[in-house]
């Protein structure tokens, strides 16, 4: 009975739930619902179809080389030594070979800095390019590194380049770009396939035609009316200066090295005590006392000054007699004794990226940090404050600072590279570690000692070197040593 009922029901239920969903269609197209959604289809379908643009379908373009450029790259112009293969130098000493390679590596470490590696800032421009490592010989050419376009529509992209002390090119000409200024300091690429833009950003060459040392070339990369800059720097490969120390014997490595002035009493005690220790290590004396006496002994030099040039001078001297790959300062009134390990100061220099490292006088370390004021209108400040920066990695008793006393061991090359002022003829120290700031790395380590003895046995000898030496007393001296320093560093005062 109820079955019945339903049949009958149905019909109607249908036919009223299809008018009303009739009429709701009616009002909903007359409200403009339905153009909206003939319009969401519509973009979905552009959507998809600028998706696979994104994608890249694109045959690889074909690729030209430009040969003009190609020979001036560095592959291209590489010298040849000699005409026919020939033997290394060192082929037959391979001691000498494999020194070459250690020392080389020391080198390295010390040298190779952060600033000269590669960096490629990734693309959020939407272009990636260089930020530091970039390097041109004078007058030369290369491939600028880290150029990419990381946009894949396909729409016109145009990407401009501008230098100022060189000429933009290609080294290769690439199917579907576009190019305008070639060989000039502005260079346009342009193309609507994002592969063939790539390809020919990777073949942008860049050459120097302007050359002072230490500049910089700085070029501008613009895209979609972003610019950003980056530099590439111009200059000739460092080579190194390696030393070939032989059996390694510590006689091969290292040369003491001293001015004396009135003391040959003091020089003398201080040959005799280096003898004691270190037999055929060679000494080299820079004098400039009058009247002049000779000094000999086994492996000593003794080396004429004229009369008072001075403490720099003679030191300069000094270091310029060198042919070791290391140099041992000292005083003409140090003793050395037991205590006086040279080799400690080399296991140093020769594992870590130091210059130079100080050792400890009668238990004074003298380390002291310098500290330089930013540069205001009348230059600058320097202040000495004792201490150090911190702990030098792996020596117990070792700091990194910028001062140390007058007994260091330093790499021979970087001493020469700072010198030593010879306007500083009577008093100076921390002069020289002002000079050598920024230039050298200097550590102090207390465990390696050496004796003091700085009173002469003859009064009247005493009495005339200390009216050479004790100059701080005299305002005028003090006054034009202080004016030097000022106009030398641009110094408005100086803390110590």
């Amino acid at each position: 009975m109820h079955n019945v009922k339903f049949q009958r029901l149905f019909p109607l239920a249908a036919i009223s739930i299809i008018f009303a969903v009739t009429v709701l269609f009616w009002r909903i197209g007359s409200s403009g619902f339905f153009p909206h959604v003939v319009e969401s289809f519509s973009y979905h379908k552009q959507s998809v179809d600028h998706h696979l643009d994104e994608q890249g379908i694109f045959n690889e373009p074909r690729q030209s080389p430009r040969e003009d450029v190609m020979k001036l790259l560095p592959h291209g112009n590489s010298c040849t030594c000699q005409s026919k293969p020939q033997r290394h130098l060192l082929a037959d000493d391979k001691g000498a070979l494999n020194r070459r390679e250690h020392q080389f590596h020391q080198y390295r470490a010390r040298f190779s800095l952060l600033e000269h590696k590669l960096v490629v800032a990734q693309a959020n421009f939407p272009l990636s390019y260089p930020t530091q490592g970039v390097l041109v010989h004078p007058l030369g050419t290369i491939l600028i590194p880290g150029l990419s376009l990381q946009k894949k529509t396909t729409d016109l992209h145009n990407v401009t380049l501008r230098c100022e002390h060189g000429t933009l090119n290609t080294a290769m000409e690439v199917e579907d770009v576009q190019t305008e200024g070639l060989g000039t300091k502005r260079l346009v690429v342009a193309s609507r396939n994002p592969i063939a833009i790539n390809m020919q950003m990777k073949f942008i060459s860049y050459t120097n035609t302007h050359y002072l040392l230490g500049d910089s070339e700085q070029v501008k990369l613009e895209y979609g009316g972003q610019i950003v800059e980056f530099l590439i720097r111009v200059q000739h490969p460092r080579l190194p200066t390696l030393h070939n120390s032989g059996t390694g014997n510590i006689s091969e490595l290292v040369t003491i090295i001293t001015k004396t002035f009135l003391r040959y009493e003091k020089v003398q005690n201080l040959i005799a005590s280096v003898r004691k220790f270190y037999t055929d290590v060679r000494i080299v004396v820079a004098d400039d006392s009058e009247p002049w006496q000779n000094i000999t002994g086994w492996k000593v030099d003794h080396y004429k000054m004229p009369f008072g040039v001075g403490w720099f001078a003679g030191r300069n001297l000094a270091v310029s007699q060198v042919t070791t790959k290391y140099l041992l300062w000292v005083d003409d009134d140090f003793i050395f004794t037991k205590d006086t390990k040279l080799e400690k100061f080399i296991t140093v220099l020769e594992e870590t990226t130091m210059d130079l490292v100080g050792g400890s006088v009668t238990g004074n370390t003298f380390r002291f940090k310098l500290k330089v004021s930013p540069e205001i209108e009348d230059g600058f400040c320097v202040k000495r404050l004792q201490g150090y920066y911190h702990d030098l990695q792996g020596f117990p008793g070792c700091v990194i600072t910028d001062v140390v006393v007058n007994f260091f061991m330093a790499k021979t090359d970087r001493v020469r590279a700072v010198g030593f002022d010879p306007q500083l003829s009577r008093t100076a120290h921390t002069e020289f570690f002002i000079d050598g700031l920024g230039e050298l790395q200097v550590a102090s380590c207390d465990y390696v000692k050496i004796g003091h003895e700085s009173q002469l046995k003859n009064p009247s000898m005493q009495r005339r070197y200390n009216s050479f030496r004790q100059v701080l007393n005299n305002i005028g001296f003090k006054t034009q040593a202080l004016k030097n320093l000022a106009f030398k560093n641009r110094l408005t005062c100086m803390l110590w």
